[in-house]
């Protein structure tokens, strides 16, 4: 019984993880498509300094 609560607790939490790092990963993917669309950013790039 402790088995298999701790089964579906994994898979839950698992599955809540992969579905926080794709949400992650496409709102950077938009913040970085914002920035190279408007390169007169206020913050410097690296390769200027």
């Amino acid at each position: 019984m402790n088995c298999a609560i701790y089964n579906s607790i994994s898979k839950y939490s698992f599955y809540n993880f992969s579905f926080i790092g794709l949400g992650l990963f496409f709102s950077s993917m938009s913040f970085l498509a914002k920035k190279m669309e408007n390169p007169m950013n206020k913050i410097p790039m690296p390769e200027s300094i």
